[in-house]
């Protein structure tokens, strides 16, 4: 019959759209798995509820969420990514590769000497550049130009080509409003092979410079450290660096220190930026087991902090105190032997009941520890999973008392448990949980979560409530819709192992 003929071609029409689909998918590596499809989808649906006119950014979404190498050739391309996207200055100039990259010949010269002195190693930061620097630079050069600098052409009608490197071909020229407007291949401000030599020598010119002043600095007597000249001499450079950028603001990372490119980032301040332990004792009056910030180093013209900023600072060998809501018991203890570990998984399991069980036994310890000392104190980290989750973030993130834990749980349960319509007919009860995948309506206990935890980050943000950052660490177990992968929520950072089967979001 035609209508079957019809049918048979439009299938195979369609098979053939989708394997071609597929091979240039495979060619370009913009492949995506069910798990990223699904990050893609919410991004997607982010960015048109904004913007209708501008079309979705596959390529920039796709690198969000494949982490650049926390070494130092990642820590310089996350810099000069940061200053492609925020620094309007270098905007306003073109803003290409050259331009970005000579920008932060000082911040990068400043960092290497700084982390050499730091480091203790031995030679001059020339030589040092020559010997261990070299390949992590020309590493974050190629990078941003494989993957972040857009195709310099342009046309006097449709404007200029938005593809970067990685995603050009096959398609050709794509302006910003994603009309492919012309054929070609990508095209560049800058030769790579030329500049990337013309770059190092800059590099190694201005490091020559700064160590003749920090050779200046350390030969007068004085007890000053040499760490202590080489962080002072690198301030000055920072706040001219940053300076010289535009809105300081706009420079915020949670996986490069933009102080010294050198470390994670683990403290954040009252400004926004995320230091680094090493830079938070280096521009901070240290005590026993804290460090006051007044100002921050990336722009201590703007800042003035009354009362100081205090960072808690854990001593070197004092072990880690675990506490652990609906946690694991014995496979923990063995597995971590050298960890402090509380766990009240043998008291309560999960659900709202047994929550309220593990509140009142906190509550009974804090009595036995005494009653003016927070139970928080006692614990470095608290690991929560379900309603020891919510317990977790109640203590350690909203700093809630115990007392004020359990009058907010009880109210939680009370109105976020309500069962859904049809529940109690044994039949169409069991219809309704599989239709939605709950026995509780969920709607109004994400709105009371949202009520009492507010939109705000785990990590990081300006903080303006507050004279000291958080003191207790706290993790929340969770899983992802699809595949149902376990993943961790923080509010601390920490280096990511290639060898974990869980994501981490802090």
């Amino acid at each position: 019959m035609l209508m079957d003929d019809q049918m048979g071609k439009l299938f195979e029409l369609i098979n053939k759209r989708c394997q071609a689909s597929l091979l240039t998918k495979k060619r370009v590596r913009m492949l995506a798995t069910a798990d990223k499809l699904q990050v893609y989808l919410h991004a997607a649906y982010d960015h048109f509820s904004r913007d209708l006119d501008t079309p979705f950014d596959f390529v920039k979404e796709a690198l969000k969420h494949n982490p650049i190498p926390q070494d130092f050739s990642g820590n310089i391309l996350n810099l000069a990514i940061s200053i492609g996207n925020n620094s309007t200055k270098i905007s306003q100039n073109g803003g290409g590769t050259q331009q970005i990259f000579e920008n932060m010949v000082p911040m990068i010269s400043s960092c290497i000497m700084l982390d050499s002195v730091r480091q203790n190693i031995l030679g001059t930061p020339v030589r040092l550049l020559d010997d261990a620097y070299v390949d992590f630079c020309n590493v974050a050069l190629e990078g941003y130009a494989d993957f972040y600098a857009p195709c310099t052409f342009s046309h006097p009608k449709y404007g200029k080509c938005y593809n970067v490197k990685f995603g050009h071909d096959p398609k050709g020229h794509q302006n910003k409003h994603g009309r492919i407007f012309a054929a070609g291949n990508y095209q560049s401000d800058v030769d790579l092979q030329d500049f990337a030599g013309q770059w190092i020598d800059q590099i190694r010119n201005h490091l020559r410079q700064l160590h003749a002043r920090f050779q200046e600095a350390t030969s007068r007597v004085r007890e000053q450290s040499e760490q202590k000249d080489a962080a002072d001499l690198h301030r000055y450079q920072l706040n001219d660096f940053y300076f010289s950028l535009g809105n300081v603001g706009d420079f915020i990372s949670h996986s490069t220190c933009f102080s010294c490119l050198r470390e994670l980032p683990e403290h954040p301040l009252p400004c926004g930026h995320v230091l680094c332990l090493p830079c938070i004792q280096a521009y901070g009056i240290k005590a026993h087991t804290t460090v006051e910030m007044k100002r921050c180093p990336l722009h201590e013209r703007e800042t003035m902090w009354e009362p100081a900023w205090t960072v808690v600072v854990k001593p070197q060998f004092a072990g880690a105190r675990v506490l652990c809501l609906d946690g694991y018991d014995a496979p923990s203890a063995a597995i971590l032997p050298e960890i402090k570990l509380c766990s009240l998984a043998d008291v309560s399991y999960s659900g709202g009941v047994r929550g309220i069980v593990e509140l009142h036994v906190l509550r009974a310890i804090e009595r036995v520890f005494g009653e003016r000392l927070p139970i928080q104190l006692f614990f470095d980290l608290i690991v929560g999973t379900s309603t020891g989750g919510i317990i977790a973030l109640g203590l350690g993130v909203n700093n809630w008392s115990v007392e004020e834990c359990i009058k907010t749980f009880k109210h939680l349960c009370a109105d976020a448990f309500r069962p859904r319509e049809l529940s109690g007919i044994p039949l169409l009860e069991k219809l309704v949980t599989i239709n939605h995948g709950s026995i509780y309506k969920t709607k109004p206990f994400e709105a009371l979560l949202r009520e009492k935890f507010q939109d705000r980050p785990l990590f990081g943000g300006a903080n303006e409530h507050s004279q000291s950052e958080m003191l207790t660490k706290v993790a929340v177990t969770s899983t992802t819709s699809i595949n149902q992968h376990s993943v961790i929520l923080t509010n601390y950072n920490r280096p990511d192992s290639m060898d974990n089967d869980y994501l981490t979001y802090g």
